[in-house]
């Protein structure tokens, strides 16, 4: 991850699997373990959110 874009790879043969673009400088990255969901925080007050499929599932939320 830089300031303008997040890129991942393929764990297995080290290829490309897909980039996400910003807009606004990004700042951190939080991968939720074991599924597609990542959560990006920049320089706007909302967070961006982004869940690939192709990644894993959907986390599932419980109420406490």
């Amino acid at each position: 991850m830089d300031a303008k874009v997040v890129k991942i790879w393929d764990r297995q043969n080290g290829k490309a699997y897909t980039s996400i673009e910003s807009s606004v400088e990004l700042n951190d990255l939080a991968v939720f373990p074991g599924s597609g969901l990542m959560l990006m925080t920049c320089e706007q007050p909302k967070m961006q959110v982004h869940y690939i499929p192709s990644m894993g599932p959907s986390p599932r939320y419980e109420n406490p």
